[in-house]
């Protein structure tokens, strides 16, 4: 990878100045199916109607362009090329929850911070005279939720079916992988890199989680939602209904925390670069059963 040239870069600015790490994306839709029945044709004396056999296994397919899903495509890349952000996070209490993110809150309003760091190789931010962290709200513009901004980034992808209905769309995992090659490249941004996934008002944020004394390493989890996100709630829906005439548009806004431990300015020429993989999955709906149905019963 290329390293950027930090020229007169403040060692103190949290944003790191002109010296920027890089992220790029990529999503995956799960090919769901289901038990499927087909009828064959019964030759009478007296034909009345024709049967043409159809299946009841549905679908998914996701696209990186608005297109109705004709095909299987169940992996889609959002591209190569990095897109270069600045550090920035969710915006927190003073706690350092985030209970500012409320549930009912738009995927449009919700608020991102940044701030200064106290020492070049430290990510611990400056403090006021009560010892409490300063962070600043980034202003909220429409292309901060819907573009490159230098902080955030957000790209779309559209889900629909080429065959069938599904229920209830949701994000299953997200994984996150370092891309930045060459001798004694490190992917340091790796752990910092967070989304924020939306469908209409819906959305999840997923983040980081750091392993537990009895887990060996650490994974990604939804750490705040709206108030019908899926994930981790069976009976709420984090997308509306996949029908074969209908395209969801999935939003992917993707930042790397400024907070994590390996973000400071000193570290950059380490921070390389990140890919991220989100698997979304949903309910096939079959045509004639309802939801009492029973399997295995008649």
């Amino acid at each position: 990878m290329k390293k950027e040239n930090l020229g007169s870069v403040k060692a103190l600015k949290k944003q790191l100045g002109a010296a920027v790490a890089m992220v790029c994306v990529a999503a995956v839709a799960l090919g769901s199916s289901t038990y499927a029945w087909f009828v064959s044709n019964n030759t009478v004396d007296a034909t009345v109607s024709s049967i043409s056999a159809q299946s009841n296994a549905a679908f998914l397919t996701i696209n990186n362009t608005n297109a109705k899903g004709t095909e299987t495509t169940t992996t889609v890349s959002l591209g190569d090329n990095p897109v270069k952000l600045y550090p920035s996070r969710p915006h927190q209490a003073a706690d350092g929850t985030k209970t500012d993110w409320v549930a009912g809150t738009e995927p449009a309003n919700l608020v991102w911070q940044t701030a200064y760091a106290k020492e070049a190789g430290k990510s611990d931010v400056q403090t006021n005279a009560e010892g409490k962290g300063i962070y600043y709200d980034l202003k909220h513009t429409d292309s901060l939720v819907t573009g490159t901004t230098g902080y955030v980034s957000t790209s779309q992808v559209y889900v629909s079916s080429s065959q069938g209905a599904f229920n209830s769309l949701k994000i299953d995992a997200m994984s996150v992988k370092g891309t930045a090659t060459g001798t004694d490249v490190k992917n340091d941004i790796v752990n910092a890199v967070g989304a924020l996934v939306s469908c209409g008002q819906e959305w999840e944020l997923w983040e980081y989680v750091a392993p537990t004394e009895s887990e060996t390493a650490g994974h990604w989890a939804q750490t705040a939602k709206s108030s019908n996100s899926l994930s981790g709630n069976s009976d709420a829906t984090f997308g509306d209904a996949v029908t074969a005439n209908q395209i969801l548009t999935v939003n992917v806004t993707l930042f790397y925390d400024g907070d994590y431990s390996t973000i400071n300015t000193t570290n950059f020429k380490n921070l390389g670069q990140a890919s991220v993989k989100l698997d979304f999955s949903a309910t096939p709906v079959q045509q004639g059963v309802n939801e009492n149905y029973t399997q295995g019963t008649k």
